[in-house]
Parts: structure tokens; C-alpha cells; sequence
């Protein structure tokens, strides 16, 4: 293993630990890839562009779990949807 090798593994295993530490907002391909495992549809770049846009926080509190708003997003828009049907 050569020591540009070793750097990128320990850079790596120190966001792996930061991640558990401190909330990481997700990219766009990581809420993409959650939507596809859960089968849940979000246009991920609004989701970003909206909790970029305050901070990452819900209400006054610091964002803390991304798959659980990803998931109250979806719902909110459902139900959007479903009353501009009636």
C-alpha cells in the first residue's frame, strides 16, 4: 500500500466516523439512491436546494436524520397533490 493510498483510507475512515458525529448533508446521488431502495419519488435537487436554503435545521433544530425528511417530504407532496386533485 502505497502512502497516498493509506491517506485516502484514513480521509475516508474519518468521514465515516464525522458521519456519525456531525450531521453530513447528503448529494444528490445518495437521496437518489435512497429513493430508489425505498421506492419513494423526490426531485432530490429542490429537497437540497430547500434545506441548503435554511440551514438544514427542522423548525429551529439542527437536521439530524436526512432519510427522515426525505421520507416527511414525500409525504407532505402527496398530500399536496392528492387535495390540488379533489
Amino acid at each position: 500500500m502505497t502512502i497516498e493510498n493509506n491517506k485516502k483510507l484514513l480521509d475516508y475512515a474519518k468521514y465515516l466516523w464525522l458521519k456519525e458525529k456531525k450531521f453530513i448533508p447528503p448529494t444528490q446521488e445518495e437521496i437518489d439512491a435512497y429513493c430508489r431502495e425505498t421506492g419513494i419519488c423526490v426531485e432530490a435537487s429542490r429537497f437540497i436546494d430547500y434545506y441548503t436554503s435554511i440551514g438544514w435545521k427542522i423548525g429551529k433544530n439542527p437536521m439530524k436524520d436526512w432519510q427522515a425528511a426525505v421520507r416527511s417530504w414525500y409525504a407532505k407532496n402527496k398530500a399536496r397533490s392528492e387535495n390540488a386533485d379533489n
